[in-house]
């Protein structure tokens, strides 16, 4: 059985917006997290300074493709589980660990 993961992913309010209404269901994205069915995603959105705004949805990949994409880039599809919106707190948590996390990962690859 393959581990399923988490990916906090930022996400710009135009396109949140889309998907909190249901108009977006699919994101394209440079795959350098080995996305998967099954996974599940946080959308986490950033204002026009690339600021948490404290809004996330939470999904689960359901369709992957690379075809007819540039290379190491990849279109999912996904299925909102929920939507909700943090406290100041919260988003500064949320975006301490996700440094922490990409700056461990850097130092496991060398």
């Amino acid at each position: 059985m393959t581990k399923k993961n988490t990916h906090h992913l930022k996400i710009k309010t135009q396109y949140f917006s889309a998907v909190f209404k249901g108009l977006k269901t699919f994101e394209i994205r440079y795959n350098d997290r080995k996305y998967a069915v099954g996974d599940q995603i946080i959308l986490q959105e950033v204002d026009r300074l690339g600021c948490y705004t404290g809004k996330e949805i939470i999904a689960v990949i359901t369709y992957l493709t690379d075809y007819e994409q540039k290379e190491n880039f990849v279109v999912f599809s996904f299925k909102k589980i929920n939507e909700k919106e943090n406290s100041f707190e919260e988003t500064e948590k949320t975006y301490s660990k996700n440094k922490r996390s990409s700056i461990e990962k850097t130092f496991k690859s060398l």
